[in-house]
């Protein structure tokens, strides 16, 4: 299992605006979930989700740095249960100080040596951007790499079927990587999104406010093509050091999994990071999934979300997955989720300048979302796949408004259905 931090869902796309040669023959090689989702677009909660295989409003982790219920089994106490060794390699971002299941445990804190980006480039007038003084063995993620390496080496070894995830640091901004990575991507050759100009009319009030997107309304197009350039490369760098790794696997005897815990908005809407938005560049990520003897090179178009793949891989394990409320996606049989929901309720972060809830409710072809303080948003993906008109006072859209409002409130049962209607 293989989990990234902050990556585009695009970037497993055929239009994908980079070379990602590893992921592109592992695309081929598994079923890439080309409508995967995130059940929260921040990394704690969403991890927890994926650990638990339960939306977030029944785990309650609702915030970054918050630990797991401790009477729910995670996705490791089931492994082992089945007769799984079972370990974790890289950034955990849940229970400080409880492994939760995984026997053996290496976390990117104990293979820090070099400064990372957010501790050298933080803040509003940081560059976000940057050329870290040293090779990629001494990144955090190159660190990360030759940790799980090693791993994966030694449970070859062991006459024991074994559970391993490797959970890498990046793609997380700020991007401060090595210059082979930093400067393998021109700032001028690469696009800026379609919505990178796009105007906030009947926007909730927090996406103008929100301070990632006050940096971007301060950025020059120079800069955001150099932020852009940056973020592809460490994408890349991670995409070369995932190759790595696939080497000492063998695929006639391991189901492989790779995703991403939420996306990153990289300039959509001029915003960076994550928070109080439900974008689709920020809410589908990137998901391959294959076990030996199922399909090869197939792209699967079900709705789903990160509890579905943790269920698939317990199902496969043949382990417990009482109280999993994910899908088992090698079942043919099952047509996907009517609707993905994903949750917001608060990052420390935004906290200066919104403490509202969000949740989002998005079928095939429209996306609602419930802000508790502000306004409500519905955008129409088949004719503005951009988001950039909100169409929930549009009097055409007044039953959908109201229909997936009622849908929403039945599934995230934080959300007064009375005040949301």
């Amino acid at each position: 299992m293989v989990m990234v931090d902050q990556m585009q869902a695009l970037l497993l796309d055929h239009e994908a605006p980079i070379p990602m040669p590893h992921l592109s023959e592992l695309r081929r090689r598994l079923v890439h979930f080309t409508q995967a989702f995130t059940p929260a677009p921040i990394c704690t909660p969403a991890r927890a989700s994926f650990q638990l295989g339960v939306p977030v409003h029944r785990h309650g982790v609702i915030g970054n740095d918050r630990s797991m219920p401790k009477g729910m089994p995670t996705l490791a106490d089931r492994l082992r249960a089945a007769g799984y060794g079972t370990s974790y390699v890289g950034k955990w971002h849940l229970d400080p100080d409880d492994p939760r299941g995984w026997q053996r445990m290496v976390r990117d804190m104990d293979l820090r040596t070099a400064p990372a980006g957010h501790e050298v480039m933080a803040g509003s007038t940081a560059p976000q951007e940057g050329v870290a003084a040293y090779d990629v063995d001494d990144h955090i993620d190159g660190r990360i790499a030759k940790a799980a390496k090693q791993e994966l080496m030694r449970l070859n070894r062991v006459d024991q079927p074994f559970a391993l995830m490797v959970s890498f640091f990046g793609p997380h901004a700020p991007y401060f990587i090595p210059s082979d990575w930093h400067d393998c991507f021109d700032p001028e050759a690469l696009p800026l999104p379609n919505t990178f100009d796009a105007p906030f009319t009947g926007k909730p009030c927090i996406q103008s406010r929100f301070r990632c997107r006050e940096w971007g309304s301060q950025w020059d197009e120079l800069k955001w093509r150099k932020i852009r350039a940056a973020y592809f490369g460490y994408c890349a760098m991670i995409d070369a050091l995932i190759g790595g790794l696939l080497d000492h696997v063998d695929p006639a005897e391991t189901a492989v999994l790779f995703v991403a815990d939420h996306g990153e908005m990289n300039g959509h809407h001029r915003m960076i990071y994550k928070g109080p938005m439900m974008y689709e560049p920020l809410v589908r990520v990137p998901a391959l999934l294959g076990w030996p003897g199922g399909p090869a090179g197939r792209s699967d178009e079900r709705l789903i979300d990160l509890t579905d793949l943790s269920a698939t891989l317990l199902s496969l394990a043949g382990a417990a997955r009482d109280g999993v409320e994910g899908h088992d996606l090698s079942d043919d049989a099952w047509q996907g989720r009517p609707h993905v929901v994903s949750e917001f309720h608060e990052a420390n972060w935004v906290k200066p300048v919104c403490r509202s809830r969000l949740a989002m409710l998005r079928d095939r072809r429209w996306k609602y979302v419930y802000n508790e303080q502000d306004v409500d948003e519905l955008y129409d993906l088949a004719s503005d796949p951009g988001e950039v008109i909100n169409r929930v006072s549009d009097p055409i859209c007044k039953e959908r408004v109201v229909l997936m409002k009622r849908e929403l409130a039945g599934l995230a049962p934080w959300i007064d259905e009375a005040s949301a209607l």
